[in-house]
């Protein structure tokens, strides 16, 4: 559970922050929700499905059609160099916005296609998200390509890469590349 991810967005009284409640069982998410109070959004996901509460539209599906030039979303206070580099191996552009739930839902709202961070991340963080984005056929893993272990003894998750199945390949190629990954 995080109870408020993106405390410095809300401390500005922005709208890109979220609250987290999510479930793992044998290390891997099961069940997830991302509250978007701001917008009035809760989006969830589970291995029975999906789902948007208080939304305007349908959710975007990993596995329908991205343009040639992806939107990478990034911080807005802490991106650093390398990510401009993939940004620019992908072709795409960057778009910022705060706390991880918030900028892996703009994934499922079509206004980005790609998330990848390293560094600060903890359990909590991405537990959530995670659940949703796959409960959506979205591809989640580590900057390797592994993929994420829950309840573990170190709550530090790290890495996050958030892509279209379909870009997978493209977009581990293009971290090893520019060598980001551990």
């Amino acid at each position: 559970m995080d109870p408020l991810d993106g405390t410095k967005e809300y401390g500005e009284r922005r709208e890109d922050w979220a609250v987290h409640v999510a479930l793992a069982i044998d290390g891997a998410p099961a069940l997830g929700a991302v509250a978007l109070p701001a917008t009035g959004e809760v989006l969830w996901g589970s291995c029975e499905g999906t789902g948007l509460e208080g939304g305007s539209g349908d959710l975007v599906r990993g596995d329908t059609e991205g343009g040639s030039s992806p939107v990478v979303a990034v911080s807005r206070s802490h991106t650093p160099d390398w990510v401009a580099a993939f940004t620019r191996e992908m072709g795409g552009e960057m778009r910022a916005f705060g706390s991880v739930g918030y900028k892996v839902s703009r994934l499922f709202f079509g206004e980005a296609d790609i998330y990848v961070h390293q560094k600060g991340l903890k359990e909590w963080d991405t537990c959530a998200p995670e659940a949703v984005a796959r409960a959506l056929g979205w591809s989640v893993s580590t900057l390797s390509g592994a993929e994420h272990r829950y309840n573990r003894e170190n709550p530090r998750n790290e890495e996050i890469v958030v892509c279209r199945p379909a870009w997978r390949e493209r977009v581990l190629e293009s971290l090893r590349a520019l060598r980001v990954s551990r």
